[in-house]
């Protein structure tokens, strides 16, 4: 299924970066919304191709979603990691869903228990 909108104004982020949960509920709704069948066999469709968000509690828990990774050394620095650029994407972006967008400057130099520390600042500053 594709659905095609045009918008007049494209919901965004904070940050001025396209908001593309907003879209893709916008898209999921308009494409069935009174077909609540359509929208769970849509909605596990999203979750097999991964395009359907987790809420995360850690900067580890999104590693070991995006990555796998069992075992983690706190003290590695995601520059360190040699990861591809598609992974390097797709990790920023799970990791800008989980500070609600607002990632540490220079965050990718951070050791990821320096980023898990950032992170439960974030959380503390900004519950909810």
């Amino acid at each position: 299924v594709f659905v095609i909108r045009r918008y007049d104004n494209l919901p965004l982020l904070a940050s001025g970066k396209p908001d593309h949960q907003a879209i893709l509920d916008d898209a999921v709704k308009g494409a069935y919304p009174s077909a609540p069948l359509a929208a769970r066999i849509i909605d596990g469709i999203l979750d097999i191709l991964g395009l359907n968000p987790d809420q995360y509690d850690s900067v580890e828990a999104v590693l070991s979603a995006v990555f796998g990774f069992r075992q983690l050394d706190m003290n590695t620095c995601l520059a360190d990691m040699a990861l591809d650029s598609l992974s390097f994407v797709a990790l920023s972006v799970e990791l800008e869903e989980l500070f609600g967008d607002r990632l540490p400057d220079a965050w990718q130099t951070l050791s990821l228990g320096e980023l898990e520390e950032r992170y439960q600042e974030v959380t503390e500053s900004f519950p909810g």
